[in-house]
This record gives C-alpha cells, structure tokens and sequence, in this order.
C-alpha cells in the first residue's frame, strides 16, 4: 500500500522506528531530554546543552518534556542528517556577520580598517555624531593604537565585548589559584568543569572509568610534584582517602563549591547498585585493588558504588555526624541502602579489619531508629 500524500514510506518508517527504539534506553515509549539528546548529538557532535535544551522544546510540541513517536518521526524527517551537521552556533553566525560587514568596510582590501572607513561605517549608523565623538570610539576600538583596526578589535567593537563605559571583565580564575600542582601536570580537561548539578546525595555513585581517570591523575601528580603533611612525604602506596580528600578532590571541586566530586564528572545521576563501607585511613591503592577485585568477581559487569568521600561536598564548614535516630530516612547513605536499586553492601577490610571497628556503632543506631519508628 502506497503512503498516503506527504506521509512517510513504510521503509522510512520502519528506519525511524528503529532509531527511536534504539534510542529509548528504559523502553518507556517516550524519549527524554538525555536520550533524545544522544540522537541529535550523533547528528551534530558541536551542538551546546543549550541548543539541546532550544531543539528538545522545539520537537516536543504538546509540551510535555517527553518526545513521542510522532514527534520524532515528524522533526527527524524534516531536518535531515546533513541539516543538522550544517547547523550553526550563535557564536558561529555572529562571527560569519562580522565578517562579512568587515570586508565590506574594507575597501582597499588590506585585511584593517583606516579611520575614514570606520568613519563612514559609524556615520551610516549615526549621521549626527560629531568628530570629537568619532575620535574617542576609533581610539578606543583602537586597542593596540596602531591607528587602525584589524578583525578581532572589529569584531570586540560589533560584539560589545568591549563596549565604552562597560566595566572590565572579572579576571577569569586560573586552576593553579587553586591546585597548586597543575603548573607540573596539566589539569585533564575532564576535571576543567563542572558536569552535571545532580540534587540527590544519594544519586551520586562512581564507575570504575571515572576512578581510574582519577587514580592514573593522583599517581601522576604524587610521582612529579613533593606533596607532605609534616616532614613526611606523600606517596602513592602510602596514600590515604583522608589526604587524598584533602590534596585532591577538594582541590578539584573547590571553584564548583558546593560540588561532590560525582558532580564534576558525571553527566546525570548516577544510581548506586553497591554500597561501599570502608576505612579511609586504609591506602588508597588497596582501596581501589579491592574495588577492581569486586568488579572482576562479578566478570567484570559495570558497578556503581556509593561512596561517601565522593558521593558528597566536602566543602561544608559543618563536619558531617551521624544523623540522630529521627533524621535516618533522610541520610543519603540510608537512602542508598534502601533503595530498590542497591544490591547489597560492599565492605572493603584491611588486614586488620579496621572497617568493622569503625562502624560497629552504625548497627546498633539503625537498630535504635527501627525501634523509635515502630514505637506508637
């Protein structure tokens, strides 16, 4: 049977049906923000969250904050694949204009613009302004006061980056004002900004990838860089989460505050399926020799841990306690062990087992607030 006029071919149909499927990961019948994100970012890798955001509320036309079949086939099928790809910035459009309005100002075509073809430009725009105000705008535009313009100090001009009368821009923060270590080793650009704002504590579990970015960086900078507490030198074997916190996630995360470390790499909420109880003063190479063990026993299958030094801010100028019986329910590390999602509990023992001396408290108080919630 032929489509009806203007509809879609049952092969193209069948081809978007089959995008849409692969692209509805939790098979809801609905594509979200992030999953049809996937989809236009396979079409244009460059695309900001921003122009996401513009095209998802462009598609999802009943509003609803979810993208139907009908909507995806209807959008995907007039913008093809190469529109996509041949979609531009803002930024990109705006410089595309400065261009073109540079030459034209050029007429000699020497690649700068003179005061008199910069006059014409500005008396075209404003017929009354006077030489004197002609005057002060060229020198200042004139950034190098070389008495004429190239296209960055044009451009500065068309773009009001530097607007007369504007105040300067904050001088932007450099990472050594913070990590003192990243004039020795440079800063991996996913540690350069904050990914993800991710509400719930408890949402914020770790992947293996994401650890072992972090402890191929904490070596690196521990072999280059002399980093002590006292007249003892900090090493890689010696390590612990303590000074790790301390020298390292802290560091990182501190232009975010407040920012867990799960916030600066992750994307969106990451669900626990393990909570991890361990000893911080245990070295961090074992630590993370006994995460890699339990991942392999499970043949290798991706695992998502809660962790605590990770899981949240540790810029908070109150030590964190352990929460009276009444506040329990709204612990992230309750919340997590809890949940419907977590499979179990992960404990992590040094030699001397100090992890279970260290929480032997805990049972004892989950067993009090079990108590104190079943009283009438």
């Amino acid at each position: 049977m032929a489509p009806k006029r203007g509809g879609l071919s049952l092969a193209r149909k069948k081809e978007l049906q089959n995008l849409f499927h692969s692209a509805d990961t939790d098979a809801s019948g609905l594509l979200s923000f992030t999953e049809m994100k996937m989809v236009l970012r396979e079409g244009n890798p460059s695309l900001t969250d921003k122009e996401l955001a513009l095209l998802f509320r462009e598609i999802d036309t009943n509003g609803d904050l979810t993208v139907d079949f009908k909507e995806f086939a209807r959008y995907l099928n007039s913008m093809s694949a190469s529109k996509l790809k041949k979609s531009k910035s803002r930024e990109q459009v705006t410089a595309d204009r400065c261009k073109e309005e540079f030459w034209k100002v050029d007429e000699n075509s020497d690649g700068t613009l003179s005061r008199g073809e910069m006059t014409l430009l500005l008396r075209k725009g404003n017929p009354e302004i006077t030489e004197e105000e002609l005057e002060l705008l060229f020198d200042t535009m004139d950034q190098d006061g070389n008495g004429s313009l190239d296209f960055s100090e044009f451009v500065d001009y068309i773009t009001g980056a530097k607007a007369q009368g504007e105040a300067e821009p904050e001088k932007e923060e450099k990472f050594s004002d913070t990590i003192f270590w990243v004039d020795t080793v440079p800063l991996p650009e996913v540690y350069q900004q904050r990914s993800s704002h991710i509400a719930m504590a408890h949402e914020r579990a770790i992947y293996r990838p994401q650890l072992d970015e972090l402890m191929k960086l904490i070596k690196e900078v521990l072999e280059a860089v002399s980093i002590s507490e006292g007249t003892r030198r900090l090493t890689w074997g010696s390590l612990n989460m303590y000074q790790a916190s301390e020298h390292f996630l802290k560091p990182l995360t501190q232009r975010f505050d407040p920012c867990s470390f799960v916030e600066l790499v992750a994307a969106e909420p990451q669900v626990p399926e393990w909570f991890v109880s361990h000893w911080w003063g245990t070295p961090l190479v074992q630590t993370f020799a006994m995460l890699k063990y339990h991942q392999e026993q499970r043949e290798g299958e991706a695992s998502a841990w809660w962790i605590d030094s990770f899981a949240r801010c540790l810029h908070c100028v109150q030590p964190t306690r352990f929460p009276a019986p009444k506040d329990l329910e709204d612990a992230a590390f309750c919340k997590v062990l809890i949940s419907t999602t977590c499979v179990g509990s992960v404990v992590l023992l040094d030699s001397s087992g100090m992890a279970f001396s260290r929480s032997e408290g805990g049972p004892k108080r989950l067993k009090q607030a079990a108590q104190t919630s079943a009283d009438p």
